[in-house]
């Protein structure tokens, strides 16, 4: 309805000091049960571990104010019970943890949230630790869109962010929270039960303290974090983002109610941010499977339309069963830096620069890829006209194998170096 008076009521956590006393509460894997209405103000440390079912009624959550602390340790279940359920909201100093040790098979789950965590920097910088947890039917697992925060594993001992799954089926829960509060203002999209929309959404253009740096830590051997059917894995808009040796995107396709199809979809409209890629499962020597992107409509699709340049390195990163692997859009704008040593297979396109209209002294180098196309498909193609006698862009060293249409399409652009490739068609 859109009121004030639709919105649950707000109680203290220590309203409940006959049902949950202490400092946690633990359910001895005996599936011990708590039932959540309305929002529950964590004013002092709690931790629900080893069990604990938490169900969450329509529109409720946890909201985390500075200085506390609401951890998920050891097999918490938490899910909505009919319809999505607000989220974990963390505010100022506060800490929301959600982790299983070194346990081998345990992990936590959280399921069926609007946006199942969303950190607020309102007098202080919250800090986000995971490990070992299931995002999953969420509209957004992570939604970091409200000014800088802390994202690490769970804490000391656990620096890495690690063994996290973003992903989504058919979702039970239907959306009774639009007219409460908009899904991403401005997108223009609309709640669907069939796909969950992002694992995480970043956005640094908010406010005095916005988030404008944010590093996805490398993770431990074989512990990667992993994003699957859903409509976008990462999206990030207005920061400079760095993902090393910690994911994998899997059936991230445009089939999805919202479209996209994009395992990681990065956006620069201002200029000066850059977006680093590099070696997504390299240290996941344990897993059977090594690919970074698989079944994904577009791998790595960036943005940057502005004179001041956005930077994009895109490194090391496998991705088969690809529609396209990187694309590259500079359309009047400035996108510099460099491709290289990926290995893509694709049907459509494996590596595109689209800079139509560039302008400034914008370079860019794709070098030492290996690229495998379909018999229709473009395995590099640059477009544009490079305005600027100094936009320069150098395609060397690259092998293309089975290229049935286009090796290299270098088309109508002011200066392009080509050299020193090797072109297979059709295996021959």
């Amino acid at each position: 309805c859109g009121s004030s008076a639709c919105l649950p009521p707000i109680r203290n956590l220590t309203d409940y000091e006959d049902v949950l006393p202490g400092a946690a509460l633990a359910g001895s894997q005996i599936n011990y049960n708590v039932y959540v209405s309305g929002i529950i103000n964590v004013n002092k440390n709690f931790t629900f571990r080893n069990g604990v079912n938490i169900n969450m009624g329509q529109a409720t959550g946890f909201d985390v104010p500075s200085a506390r602390t609401l951890e998920f340790a050891h097999g918490v279940d938490v899910r909505g019970t009919c319809c999505l359920w607000r989220g974990i909201y963390v505010y100022g100093s506060g800490t929301f943890r959600s982790q299983c040790g070194n346990h081998p098979t345990l992990t936590n789950l959280i399921q069926d949230a609007l946006y199942a965590v969303r950190p607020f920097n309102i007098g202080g910088t919250p800090r986000i630790a995971l490990r070992q947890t299931i995002f999953h039917n969420n509209l957004i697992g992570l939604r970091g869109t409200d000014g800088a925060f802390v994202l690490q594993g769970s804490g000391t001992g656990f620096p890495y962010f690690e063994k996290n799954q973003f992903s989504s089926g058919s979702l039970t829960c239907i959306g009774c929270l639009e007219g409460i509060e908009d899904i991403l203002p401005g997108l223009g999209l609309t709640y669907n039960t069939n796909r969950a929309l992002a694992g995480i959404w970043l956005d640094g253009s908010n406010g005095p303290n916005a988030l404008t740096n944010l590093t996805i830590f490398p993770s431990n051997e074989g512990l990667n974090n992993s994003f699957n059917n859903l409509a976008i894995g990462i999206e990030a808009r207005n920061l400079n983002l760095s993902i090393k040796d910690c994911a994998s995107f899997r059936n991230i396709t445009n089939t999805s109610p919202y479209g996209f199809g994009r395992g990681i979809n990065y956006s620069d409209p201002t200029g000066n941010f850059s977006l680093t890629v590099q070696g997504l499962v390299a240290n996941g020597t344990n897993q059977p499977n090594l690919d970074a992107f698989d079944n994904c409509t577009i791998g790595v699709r960036a943005e940057g339309r502005e004179v001041n340049p956005t930077t994009v390195n895109i490194d090391d990163c496998r991705m088969v069963n690809m529609q396209a692997g990187i694309s590259l859009d500079g359309f009047f704008g400035n996108i510099e830096g460099s491709t290289q040593h990926n290995d893509i297979e694709a049907s459509s396109l494996g590596i595109g620069l689209f800079d139509a209209f560039a302008n400034g002294a914008r370079q860019y180098r794709i070098t030492n890829n290996t690229i495998s196309m379909g018999q229709f498909g473009r395995s590099i193609a640059v477009y544009g006209t490079g305005l600027s006698s100094a936009s320069f862009v150098e395609v060397d060293h690259n092998q293309v194998d089975d290229a049935g249409a286009v090796g290299v399409l270098a088309n109508t652009h002011r200066n392009v170096y080509v050299h020193d490739y090797d072109i297979t068609v059709n295996g021959a």
